[in-house]
């Protein structure tokens, strides 16, 4: 007890100020205090739930007491998709979605960031509703988003995350078991948020599903491939007619078909897999004919080419299955976010995030770094260790190729 009055003494000269210069408050590893920078040490998350959906339907998503169950269009989702755009999907390439203009100004609109119907379009708002996982929310805040290589060959894609002209984002790797993820809507605005007008599309809804698709042009199964995401695992969105809430309940592969055979543009492990909600399933609540009919789910998963959710653009027949990918930082559409980089005569935006905006300084020294960041990871080879520095405290100009 005799120790109390000593730390009472030290506590009241830290406050008051004049004790503090005898001592030092820098650890002994850093050489120079005088940009007084923050340093920040990031650790990787193990959680499998960070690629799970980041809209969960059974929370109240903006506070107003009521639990938000399905999209509300009046509320802007965050997500790699600029939620006041619409889009347009080009499937040359693998595949992609690409910026086409604003949302709806009419003022019956207002607020609700509505597409033309008829149109083709895509409500970037509605995507991210559907299609955000945790990951996307994470690298989009932290970097502006995973970049991805649209088009070349497969040896350009393990060297290039994008290109000088070109910027894609890439939505998350989602592991083939329960992370996959299904969102199913019914609203009588479908037609405004999605391409899908149809009379099936209004009176039964849509299902979407993001999944990973195992590309295999060799048609070969590839089960425990080492290649990067952008190679062979693609991430897809599928889209049925009809309510499939519990089409990522399928065995292996989710969100299958009830046969992939018909499915002649891609490829895929095991085509005859069993139908597993026709043989689980559970009888649901509503009644076919009902006022509650839109709710009822299907009997078994959807077929490809009649529960396949398609339209017409450009001549062409487009679905049901969609890469996530989509183009951003397109000049006289951009994104928030998007920063300009100009490298001699050259100039190129491409998508910024938390650590471009406090841990990156200009070139010329006329705007410094507000803060230095690190980076620990866990490693399968050190799994016993308590991790491994992937990147030392610093500013992250080294990371950035203008």
């Amino acid at each position: 007890m005799k120790k109390l009055p000593l730390i009472f003494a030290f506590a009241l000269a830290v406050l008051t100020g004049p004790a503090l210069s005898a001592l030092s408050v820098v650890p002994p590893n850093i050489i120079s205090t005088a940009q007084n920078k923050p340093m920040v040490m990031l650790t990787a998350s193990k959680d499998y739930t960070m690629f799970w959906k980041a809209y969960t339907d059974f929370e109240d998503i903006d506070f107003d007491g009521v639990v938000d169950y399905t999209y509300k269009p009046t509320f802007s989702y965050y997500g790699y998709f600029d939620p006041d755009k619409c889009y347009t999907y080009d499937s040359a390439n693998d595949g992609r979605y690409v910026p086409y203009g604003d949302v709806s100004s009419l003022a019956a609109d207002a607020g609700k960031r509505y597409c033309t119907a008829g149109a083709g379009l895509w409500s970037g708002n509605f995507l991210n509703w559907s299609t955000t996982s945790r990951m996307d929310v994470l690298r989009k805040v932290l970097y502006g988003g995973l970049r991805s290589y649209n088009g070349g060959t497969q040896a350009d894609r393990y060297k290039n995350g994008d290109t000088a002209s070109d910027t894609t984002l890439e939505q998350s790797f989602v592991p083939r078991n329960s992370q996959a993820f299904v969102k199913y809507y019914n609203g009588a605005d479908v037609d405004r948020v999605t391409p899908f007008n149809s009379s099936n599309a209004k009176n039964k809804g849509i299902t979407l599903c993001r999944r990973l698709f195992i590309l295999d042009k060799t048609g070969a199964p590839n089960i425990g491939i080492s290649h990067i995401q952008t190679d062979l695992f693609t991430p897809q969105i599928r889209v049925a007619l009809g309510n499939v809430a519990l089409w990522n309940m399928t065995e292996v592969n989710t969100c299958n078909w009830e046969t992939d055979q018909a499915d002649k543009s891609v490829y895929e492990w095991n085509p005859n897999t069993v139908d597993y909600l026709k043989n689980n399933y559970v009888t649901p609540i509503g009644t076919l004919g009902s006022a509650q009919s839109n709710y009822v789910h299907m009997a078994k998963s959807p077929v490809y080419a009649n529960d396949g959710a398609t339209y017409s653009s450009g001549g062409k027949t487009v679905g049901p299955n969609f890469t996530a990918r989509v183009q951003v930082c397109v000049s006289g559409k951009l994104e928030p976010g998007c920063k300009q980089y100009v490298n001699g005569a050259a100039s190129v935006y491409k998508p910024t995030g938390l650590l471009h905006e406090f841990g990156e300084s200009t070139a010329s020294g006329s705007a410094a770094a507000r803060a230095e960041f690190g980076l620990m990871m866990g490693s399968y080879d050190n799994n016993l260790e308590a991790g491994v520095l992937r990147k030392n405290i610093s500013e992250v100009n080294d990371e950035i190729n203008p």
